[in-house]
């Protein structure tokens, strides 16, 4: 799903920080901000309100109801205070003031109405990322009032999907748990981890799942996002097609944009091509590739050739990203090149020959992270560098070693 057409796509983002009854959040409207900007430049059509009461938020369902319908992906963000009730989560407008439970209805918007908003849309897929779990705000003033202890959960509580349009839910941290505040930087934890890979062609769960493994490591584990899937098309929200077709472009153009076609990895000072085609070749026709970069000037430059063994083994990490693509599952490349690795097996061409077998010659498995001989005569991919060349003298590396 979506790789095969220009998809339409909506969202609604929506960041509350100066409330007016409960404490004042730093994060959220810099976080809204910031999707908003992050979503745009893929596509999206943004319906964006921040610091909203009661009676905004509900315009603004209205409003994106009406500009949405009948479009492919549809996609809600919220950060600011929510709270759960009941087993139901809830919104909290900036102007909401709570004294008794019977209010928590009437001051807030239901998580259920948003979902109920976006299945009358009647989209392909929906997405509802919430980072909204934090503390009920009310909590103390509803004790104070009622007079006796209100038994409220922390952060929100693991909605049930109750549509059959596929759908996402993303949540900051797992259910009766809160997120950490993150006061010192602009974004919260979970966004600035999200804003990662928001725009990179890549599969949505993996967008989820490299954004939980990022926030579950810079919390040390004491925020751990949660994430629930119903779907069973593949989605890409920036979609790899679309990259194919930047990619064309830019390799017959004679204008180019150098930073987003190569990347200069700082530990070894070599640049590498980024967008590759998914294409592979037999060890005697991969200088082709370097050739065609060349006439091209890809990036600005006609200086590309295919890399040694060591220069390609530079690329190698020591602990995996999860990738759907990978026949295993994982894959072992810097970050800079991870949305052009969409593909199930990761071998990638050197030009370094094997010295005891001229039937064979030196490839890398990204999917393992492994260095492997490979028949020259295989059909592998080709990832093209420019800069002085560096030893081409093999260093094999054990399973467990890998180049730094």
């Amino acid at each position: 799903m979506g790789k095969g057409k220009k998809l339409k796509k909506y969202a609604l983002v929506i960041g509350n920080s100066d409330y007016k009854n409960v404490g004042k959040l730093k994060n959220p409207t810099n976080d809204s901000i910031d999707i908003k900007n992050a979503l745009e430049s893929i596509g999206f059509s943004v319906v964006y309100g921040e610091n909203l009461g009661l009676k905004e938020f509900r315009s603004k369902l209205r409003e994106f109801y009406e500009k949405a319908r009948n479009n492919d992906i549809t996609l809600f963000y919220y950060a600011g205070h929510g709270l759960q009730y009941q087993n139901e989560n809830y919104f909290v407008p900036i102007d909401a003031d709570i004294k008794l439970e019977s209010e928590i209805s009437d001051e807030t918007i239901c998580f259920n109405r948003v979902e109920s908003t976006f299945k009358e849309i009647n989209s392909n897929l929906n997405i509802f990322i919430l980072d909204s779990c934090r503390n009920n705000p009310f909590e103390d003033t509803l004790n104070s009032f009622s007079g006796r202890n209100i038994n409220l959960s922390r952060g929100l509580t693991n909605t049930k999907i109750k549509t059959n349009t596929q759908t996402i839910i993303a949540y900051a941290t797992e259910p009766d748990n809160i997120a950490l505040d993150n006061e010192k930087e602009r974004n919260g934890i979970f966004t600035k981890e999200l804003l990662k890979y928001l725009k990179k062609p890549i599969k949505i769960e993996d967008i989820f799942k490299r954004t939980k493994k990022g926030v579950r490591e810079n919390s040390d584990n004491s925020q751990i996002p949660w994430t629930v899937f119903n779907i069973e098309d593949d989605f890409y929200l920036n979609g790899k097609k679309e990259q194919e077709v930047i990619y064309k472009e830019n390799l017959t153009s004679n204008n180019i944009d150098s930073n987003s076609l190569v990347w200069e990895d700082e530990d070894t000072g070599l640049i590498w091509q980024v967008y590759i085609k998914y294409k592979r070749y037999e060890w005697k026709d991969i200088q082709k590739c370097a050739n065609k970069l060349n006439k091209k000037k890809y990036g600005g430059f006609n200086d590309w050739r295919v890399p040694t063994i060591n220069e390609l083994k530079t690329l190698i990490i020591k602990e995996p990203y999860e990738n759907s693509e990978s026949s295993s599952g994982e894959i072992y490349i810097k970050e800079p090149l991870l949305e052009s690795m969409n593909m199930k097996y990761q071998w990638f061409w050197s030009s370094t020959e094997e010295e005891k077998d001229s039937s064979q010659a030196w490839a890398v498995v990204f999917n393992s992270g492994n260095d492997r001989w490979s028949t020259k005569s295989s059909s592998d991919y080709v990832r093209c560098v420019r800069g002085e060349q560096q030893d081409n003298t093999l260093v094999h590396l054990l399973n467990d070693e890998i180049p730094f």
